[in-house]
């Protein structure tokens, strides 16, 4: 028994309405890749938009930060001028005190050689009028 191979025969079309149906699935088959692609660029997109929107988010966070470490640190600085203020001012404070203190104990010292003076006169007046009697009266 031979074996007869064939050669596969063309097929011809004999209908339009086959002839459409056929174009129609090797379009398909055809266009499967192409909509995979469309897919596939379609996510491509919506990664890179999303992608994008990350991005704006780290860079407005990181805004956020530098702000808010310039803000903490605005904060700061006034609070060491603050500071600064007020150990210059209390050592003012101090050195007025002080100062009216010094210069009180001049007035102090002042009056006390006045009133010595006073009551030296005192004295000598009280003595005077003892020897001016003593002389009238003796």
């Amino acid at each position: 028994m031979e074996k007869k191979t064939t050669a596969a025969k063309p097929v011809v079309k004999t209908t339009a309405k086959e002839a459409s149906k056929d174009t129609v699935k090797e379009a398909a088959v055809k266009s499967a890749p192409a909509k995979e692609s469309v897919k596939e660029t379609a996510a491509e997109t919506k990664a890179a938009a999303v992608a994008k929107e990350v991005e704006k988010k780290v860079a407005e966070t990181k805004e956020t930060v530098k702000d808010t470490a310039k803000k903490a640190t605005e904060k700061v600085e006034p609070d060491k001028k603050i500071l600064e203020f007020q150990e210059i001012l209390e050592r003012l404070i101090t050195q007025e005190l002080h100062a009216k203190k010094e210069g009180e104990d001049r007035w102090r010292t002042l009056d006390a050689a006045i009133r010595r003076q006073q009551m030296a006169r005192r004295e000598a007046a009280a003595s005077s009028e003892k020897k001016g009697k003593k002389k009238n009266g003796v």
